[in-house]
């Protein structure tokens, strides 16, 4: 996937993570993959914490 979006880049944040440079250096794919990881984990642990929190009202 990401040799495609650095050949085809796309308005996403893959894309984004794919364009970033830093003194000439890529972050590789491995690099990459981590990332992708920790933003979906963090995004679920985000959404998750914030629904148990939430206060339970009954409906109607």
């Amino acid at each position: 996937m990401f040799e495609q979006r650095r050949q085809q880049p796309r308005d996403d944040l893959s894309s984004a993570l794919v364009a970033v440079q830093e003194q000439g250096d890529r972050l590789s794919a491995e690099e990459l993959t981590s990332m992708v990881f920790v933003l979906l984990v963090g995004g679920y642990e985000t959404t998750g914490n914030l629904l148990a929190s939430r206060p339970m009202r009954p409906s109607g």
